[in-house]
Order: C-alpha cells, then structure tokens, then sequence
C-alpha cells in the first residue's frame, strides 16, 4: 500500500512540476539571432510576427560598431561565405539568407525550438582595426605592406572600424580606455588581450598579431560620450572663446577694417554702418556653418575614394595654402 501511495505522489508531482521545466527549457531554445545592415533589413511586421510565436529575436547590426566580429563568429559555427545575402537568420542549427520572408517563416519557427550552437566549440581569429581613411598611417599599411595579406591568408577575419564616424570614434575611445592605452590615435589594432598602435608596430608584428587572434577579445561595452559638462553656460562659453580665438587671425580682420572704411567713406549714419556691419557678420556665419556642413558629409560620404588620393590632396592644400594664404 504504501508503495502505491508513494508512485500515486510522484506521478503526481510530475504533473505538477513537469510542465514548468518543459516551459523553461522550451523558452531558452526559442531564440534566433537576426544579422543584418542598413541596407537589408526585416520589417518590423516580420520581427512581431516572430515574438508572436514565443520567439526571442537578437538582432545585431553588422554595420555599427564592431559588430562584424559576431558575423565572423556565427560564420565559424554555420559556416556561410563572407557574401551571404542580408538579413540573415540563424536558428537552431540552421541559417536562413531571407529574401522572401514568408516562404521561410514556418521553418525559422521549427529550427526555433532547437537551441543556438555554441560559438565557443568553433575557433575564428579576429582582430579589431580602427583607421581613418584621412590617415597617413592607415593608407601606409593598406597600400605599402602586406599586413592585411598575410594576417587574411592566415584565416584572421579582420573587422575594419572607421573613426570618421562619431559613434565609432567614442567606441574607439572606450576600446583605448579597456586595452590601458593613453591615446586613442590611428592605425590601431587589437587582436585577444593585446593591442597594436602605429603602422610600424603593426607591421613589425604581424605574426604576434595572428597568435593572439585566436584568443578572446576584451569586452568593450559602448559609453557615449558625457557631454553635460559642455551643456548650459559653460557650453555656451567655451563655444564662444573657440568662435573668438578662430575669428581672430589676420585677414579677418584686414576684410572688417576694409568693409568698415568703406562704409564710412559712403554714409556716415551709424545706424546703417551697425546694420550692415551685423548683415556681413551673421551673413559670414552663415555660410561657414553652410561649409562646414556640406564638407563634413562629403568626407562621410567620400571617405572610401579619400583614402587613395590623400597624398594628392595633402599636396593641393600646401600649394593652395603657399599661394592664397
């Protein structure tokens, strides 16, 4: 009797308890990994149609930061090429390029219910590369040496992170802070525990670089940078210390006495020499920040094409600078 009891009681507590680890145990399986890029992209309608399945969706964008390194990683464990279609969606032991996103949901949602391999059975070398396509240094590497040869022939997936943009740049910042290095300057690499800084230090370590490629990467998390301690007034004049200090340099200053001899010699109102005084000063303002701006998205723009021909232009610049300045 007793016997009885006790199988009634575990059969029991199996009902009870059982269907709480099935539910657990079917939640950490249902995840996918969706890799993707600015250009090619899931709509938010297929995302939600995914959750709505129970199913938790990490997306990573390859194009921020130094996410290309989990591309290489999952590439390791999935073995797809370097040019696979975007978006990509990885599930269970499967990988989906989606270019029709409807004929391979119902098998995104099966795959789902297998878990993620695991990326630390799978060996890939990887290093981080921070340049500037304006950089001297960088441009040495790239067009003068085989570094970037002998470390891809060497199976090292090489994620190349370029400064000029805003966010990389304060990334960058926080890679230097992480490694315990001062300056975060170009061209620098970082390859497991160890950086690399100079084209010359690079290049005369090469092989130290593709040894430690294998190893992990320091975790770097992304920390904008503080600015409220530039917000309010003291903001306001540090802008405007940097305005007068730029705005002070000889020609500046030859043009206004020149504009403001003019005005007297044609009216000697000083109500319309104020006037048109502060037209040609906000005038002026206006058109240097116009500049800036269309500069700042031509180099954004153009940052590719720059790198060959910054040798040409550092040239033009001396010889225009030699003769107008």
């Amino acid at each position: 009797m007793k016997k009885v009891l006790f199988v009634l009681c575990a059969v029991l507590l199996m009902l009870v308890v059982g269907p709480f680890f099935y539910v657990k145990a079917d939640t950490e399986s249902n995840e996918i990994i969706y890799l993707y890029n600015n250009k090619n992209q899931l709509t938010s309608t297929n995302i939600q149609t995914l959750e709505a399945q129970g199913i938790k969706v990490t997306a990573i964008n390859i194009d921020k930061l130094d996410n290309m390194k989990y591309f290489y990683r999952y590439q390791a464990a999935y073995d797809f090429a370097d040019d696979v279609k975007l978006p990509l969606i990885i599930a269970g032991n499967e990988c989906y390029a989606v270019e029709d996103f409807d004929s391979v949901v119902d098998e995104i949602v099966i795959s789902s219910q297998n878990p993620l391999k695991d990326l630390s059975e799978y060996e890939v070398k990887i290093v981080i590369y921070f340049y500037s396509p304006s950089c001297s240094n960088c441009n040495y590497l790239k067009n003068e040496t085989d570094v970037f040869v002998r470390l891809t022939n060497a199976g090292v997936k090489i994620v190349y992170v370029n400064i000029l943009n805003t966010e990389n740049l304060q990334y960058f910042q926080n890679y230097v802070d992480v490694y315990g290095y001062g300056k975060a300057t170009t061209p620098f690499m970082f390859a497991g525990s160890k950086y690399y800084h100079s084209a010359k230090v690079i290049e005369d370590n090469v092989d130290d670089i593709i040894d430690n490629a294998k190893y992990d990467l320091l975790n770097v998390e992304y920390k904008p940078l503080d600015t409220s301690k530039y917000q309010g007034f003291l903001g306001f004049l540090l802008i405007l210390v940097a305005g007068l200090i730029d705005g002070v340099n000889p020609c500046a200053i030859a043009m206004l006495i020149l504009f403001i001899s003019l005005l007297i010699g044609v009216s000697s109102n000083r109500r319309m020499i104020i006037a048109v005084a502060t037209s040609y000063i906000l005038g002026l303002f206006v058109m240097y920040f116009i500049t800036g701006l269309f500069l700042m998205n031509v180099v954004s723009k153009l940052g590719p094409y720059i790198s060959n021909l910054s040798f040409y232009i550092n040239i033009f610049i001396i010889v225009f600078s030699l003769i107008f300045a």
